[in-house]
């Protein structure tokens, strides 16, 4: 699993990325990660430094 940090809008999120889509996860991947509903496409946001980690 690719973990994405990324920003849509004013907000910093957190993701997994599946192909050319971004799947925001509720809270950090060092506690507690959930999948959410919410999809992004790679364009759609910004990325950050330093924002995959591969789990």
């Amino acid at each position: 699993m690719l973990i994405a940090r990324f920003r849509v809008g004013d907000a910093t999120r957190y993701g997994a990325l599946e192909g050319k889509t971004v799947i925001e996860h509720a809270g950090t991947p060092w506690a507690t990660f959930r999948r959410g509903r919410k999809r992004h496409s790679l364009h759609q946001v910004g990325s950050l430094k330093n924002p995959v980690v591969k789990l």
